[in-house]
C-alpha cells in the first residue's frame, strides 16, 4: 500500500469518527434540551406503574454514556469513582427498575 492510499484511508477514516462525534453530540444536545423543558417538580412522577420517570432515564443515560463512551474505550481508570459511582452504575445497570420513592 502506497503512503497516499494509506493516507486516504486515515484520512476516510477520522472524516467517520468526525462525523459520528457530532451526531453523538447533537443527540445529546437534543436530549438535554427535552430533560431541560421537564420541571423538576415533575422527575419522579411515574405516569402509571412500571413507567419510569424522568430521573430514572437521565441515571440510565448517564451509566450508559460512561459505560460506552469511556469503560469500553478506554477501560476502568482510576477517578472514575469521582465520575460515576458503582452504586450508581448499579442502580441504572441492566435490570434495574426505577424507585418511585427515591
Amino acid at each position: 500500500m502506497t503512503a497516499t492510499v494509506r493516507a486516504r484511508k486515515e484520512q476516510n477514516v477520522m472524516s467517520r469518527i468526525s462525523e459520528l462525534v457530532d451526531r453523538i453530540q447533537g443527540v445529546r444536545d437534543y436530549t438535554v434540551s427535552l430533560v431541560d423543558a421537564v420541571p423538576e417538580s415533575e422527575w419522579f412522577r411515574q405516569p402509571a406503574e412500571g413507567v419510569t420517570h424522568v430521573a430514572w432515564q437521565v441515571g440510565h443515560l448517564a451509566m450508559a454514556q460512561y459505560r460506552l463512551a469511556l469503560d469500553r474505550v478506554r477501560g476502568v481508570q482510576p477517578g472514575d469513582e469521582d465520575l460515576i459511582s458503582e452504586q450508581v452504575l448499579s442502580i441504572y445497570g441492566k435490570d434495574s427498575v426505577p424507585d418511585p420513592d427515591p
